[in-house]
């Protein structure tokens, strides 16, 4: 029953209906005026019982009005006493500001670690504003409870004009919070009437949409958005932009001509999926402001190093390329590009989406990175490294990682080696590949000549069965490596620093196919190792729904870096899941 048939049904006194029907808090005197009145009913109350009960002591052989009109009487008032009760109580004598950050506890996450998650009548802050006028006013004036929105539409012609209406208001209740607005529009096969809908470009560009701060746009092709980017005065406030296109992008469609968010001089981390085309300007975007940038996930080589020569400010970068070592015959002319702050690359790759026996190195000359520190090469299938074309820019490198599946040969592991030769300053590395691996160890030894890797502290190996592998002899190769990297107190530390070598700090290792009892034996032979204080993880792969360990940040959640980066965080590197269902 609604509250105003509830009240409607029970004689109240004036004062007492206006407290029930108000909004707002009570003072003392009103609460004083409530609590008497509750006392008068209480009184009531007992004298209609007493009088009830005398009336069922009574038998009479006809029917009696009296004790119905008792018992209404009694259901009156107790009516009246639960009413006042509720008005009175605590809940009701909360600040609005206190009753909003309470609000805010109840908010489901909007971005979880799987997908995201739109606005639902059943949850907060919509199922609040269904409570009570209190309620309503209080979650309405809550900006927390709507900085992150997100509305999942068809998309024919146009917004409908109730989606468009509801984004005006629901955004503009955010105040001047950064509002993150995220529309995921599909394509639909039951249009609207043109007269139901409104474009896209007349939507955004209207206030408040135009002042939110983190805009996140999924849209079958990215063609619709381009008039709504294109105004001078629009997205002041734009930090951090995510457009990805549902289809791949026409690559022979033309954005050198395009200019697209000349008034955001905010704006300073971008993800763009599926939404560059190899014909584009230094002018399509402001590069020159980002500091945060993923870019693909059909990049070739020669649009990922034209981006990153426009990018001159990156401090983070992820890039998704097409095919491995496919069109790596590219070399790029002229003075190399200088991105002095880039401290973090993620280059990713997808080689099943392009089938080559090409052998070429990864173009890394024609860059010039002097902060660089953090290098990932991830790759989505089995692929085989053929090394970079430049190691020159990875002297201050202090973490690697190739991760994925990579096949290095014995003809390619010396390049692997001159990786290792070329970052005396490696503390931390992750590889995920199949190799040689007597030659690499060997390789690794701080008695090798020369002596790779003098400063790792970080271990990080995965395996997977591999024919060419022996099983029974790689234990014995990981635990010598191990030890000689580890000195113990039975060593002479002078002599283990004489080798200029430090000490490793922690072993992990996953290693599918590999039976429990080879485990065994690696982890009783390091038991030594581990008391003194090795950090060690040992597993026959990584286990579905656990968080494994790993020796370099932001390896967990390999799927979800966006939400870092639209946080402002770094970006964790793996490839983009769009989400268009």
């Amino acid at each position: 029953m609604k509250q105003s048939h509830y009240l409607a049904d029970v004689d109240l006194p004036a004062d007492i209906l206006e407290y029930a029907e108000s909004s707002y808090g009570l003072s003392d005197v009103d609460l004083n005026r409530i609590a008497s009145y509750i006392e008068e009913c209480t009184k009531n109350l007992a004298s209609i019982e007493r009088q009830l009960a005398i009336e069922l002591e009574i038998e009479r052989p006809w029917q009696n009005h009296t004790r119905a009109d008792l018992r209404l009487r009694k259901t009156t008032e107790i009516r009246r006493i639960r009413i006042c009760r509720q008005i009175g109580a605590p809940i009701r004598q909360l600040p609005l500001e206190i009753l909003g950050e309470i609000f805010t506890l109840c908010l489901p996450p909007m971005m979880t670690k799987h997908r995201a998650r739109s606005l639902c009548k059943r949850e907060a802050p919509l199922v609040l504003c269904r409570v009570c006028s209190s309620w309503r006013n209080a979650a309405i004036n809550t900006p927390h409870l709507w900085k992150e929105l997100e509305f999942r539409t068809p998309y024919p012609i146009g917004l409908s004009i109730s989606v468009a209406k509801k984004m005006k208001v629901w955004v503009g209740r955010g105040g001047d919070l950064p509002v993150l607005l995220r529309l995921v529009l599909r394509n639909h096969y039951t249009f609207l009437a043109a007269r139901d809908t409104v474009s896209l470009e007349e939507t955004l560009s209207q206030e408040p949409l135009s002042l939110v701060c983190n805009l996140d746009i999924s849209i079958p092709t990215p063609a619709p958005l381009y008039p709504s980017f294109k105004r001078a005065d629009g997205f002041k406030r734009l930090e951090s932009l995510v457009m990805r296109s549902e289809n791949v992008m026409d690559p022979t469609a033309d954005q050198s001509h395009l200019m697209l968010f000349p008034g955001a001089s905010m704006l300073r981390r971008a993800v763009l999926i599926n939404v560059l085309s190899p014909r584009i300007s230094s002018t399509l975007f402001p590069w020159g402001q980002l500091t945060h940038l993923y870019a693909g996930d059909h990049l070739s080589v020669e649009l990922w190093y034209r981006v990153m020569s426009y990018c001159v400010n990156l401090r983070v970068a992820s890039f998704g390329i097409v095919g491995w070592w496919s069109d790596y015959d590219f070399r790029p002319t002229g003075e190399p590009a200088l991105l002095p702050h880039l401290s973090i690359l993620n280059i990713m790759h997808d080689q099943s989406r392009t089938v080559t026996s090409d052998e070429s190195e990864f173009p890394f000359s024609g860059l010039s990175l002097p902060a660089l520190r953090t290098l990932r090469i991830v790759s989505s299938d089995t692929g085989t490294w053929s090394g970079l074309s430049d190691y020159s820019q990875l002297h201050f490198l202090r973490e690697f990682a190739l991760i994925g599946t990579f096949t290095i040969l014995p003809t390619h592991l010396q390049d692997l080696c001159r990786l290792f030769r070329a970052t005396p300053l490696l503390s931390s590395l992750q590889l995920s590949i199949q190799t040689p691996y007597d030659a690499l160890f060997a390789n690794l030894l701080p008695t090798a000549s020369p002596s790779l890797l003098p400063n790792l502290e970080n271990l990080e190996i995965h395996c997977k069965a591999w024919s060419r592998m022996d099983l029974e002899g790689f234990p014995p190769l990981f635990i010598n490596l191990i030890k000689a990297r580890w000195w113990s107190s039975l060593q002479s530390q002078a002599a283990y620093n004489s080798r200029k070598t430090v000490r490793l700090l922690q072993a992990i290792l996953y290693f599918n196919g590999m039976d429990e009892t080879y485990l065994d034996i690696i982890r009783k032979s390091l038991q030594p190792c581990v008391d003194e204080g090795l950090d060690l993880h040992l597993g026959a792969d990584e286990e579905e729904g656990e968080d494994p360990k790993h020796v370099m940040p932001f390896t967990n959640d390999i799927r979800h870096w966006h939400e870092d980066l639209i946080d402002g965080g770094a970006i964790r590197f793996g490839r983009c899941q769009t989400c268009f269902d």
